[in-house]
């Protein structure tokens, strides 16, 4: 029974404590919120300071509706339900912890479509980017997983430079390969190659979207007797790009 007392009395304690420091918050978010939404109303649409000045107002609402759970708590008060936009709470979550996620987790929401075409670029500083390269190859031209046998990896760290590749939808398997496919060049344009994984510390990325697709077949006597059988050309696929 003491022990729960004394429990609940540090519990107390620590709301008194959050209610003061989230009220300094808060009397410091007012100038950022107030000051960020004027000057906008200053700024042509098309200017790209505003788009700027939205993502720091954005990050000061998060901060004041942090601060108002904060409040909620310290003040024991009943918590009022209301509808919260999931998507778009996500959304803004993202972008935050964008560079701290694993290049092996996709990250989908800005695409317009996930059956349309995407070219990406992706350039900034690397903590780690990890590629192959493919060597040069001469006729008669072996198989795609003959091709890439034996190809050198290469770990780049602490690294400046681009990525850039496609999206591709699922129903494009085969065509090109479904999904991401990107290549790395570091800034001096000296080193690179297909990449494998990758780690951002800090960059830009941009995305094109494209609906047409043209496609030029050669006709040489290889390619018209080649095994072009869509479980042929998947299980290459599969087995180069690391599956």
């Amino acid at each position: 029974m003491q022990s729960q007392l004394q429990h609940s009395q540090r519990l107390e304690a620590l709301g008194t404590l959050a209610g003061g420091i989230a009220h300094d918050l808060n009397n410091t978010l007012v100038p950022v919120l107030a000051l960020s939404k004027l000057l906008m109303k200053y700024l042509p649409p098309d200017d790209q300071g505003r788009a700027k000045l939205a993502t720091i107002h954005r990050a000061g609402e998060r901060a004041r509706d942090l601060v108002r759970q904060i409040l909620a708590f310290s003040r024991k008060d009943t918590p009022m339900r209301q509808p919260v936009d999931v998507a778009a709470l996500l959304r803004d979550s993202l972008k935050m912890i964008r560079a701290s996620v694993h290049s092996t987790i996709t990250v989908d929401e800005v695409i317009e479509s996930a059956n349309l075409m995407q070219a990406v670029r992706i350039s900034g500083m690397f903590s780690r980017v990890r590629t192959r390269t493919v060597m040069a190859q001469a006729q008669p031209y072996p198989p795609l997983t003959e091709a890439t046998a034996g190809q050198p990896v290469t770990e780049f760290r602490d690294v400046t430079g681009t990525l850039a590749g496609f999206r591709t939808p699922d129903y494009e398997q085969g065509i090109s390969v479904a999904g991401y496919h990107l290549h790395f060049i570091n800034e001096s344009r000296t080193h690179g190659g297909h990449v494998l994984d990758f780690e951002i510390r800090q960059g830009t990325a941009t995305v094109a979207v494209s609906s047409e697709l043209h496609l030029s077949l050669p006709r040489t006597s290889a390619f018209r007797t080649a095994n072009m059988s869509m479980a042929n050309i998947a299980q290459q696929i599969h087995q180069t790009e690391g599956g």
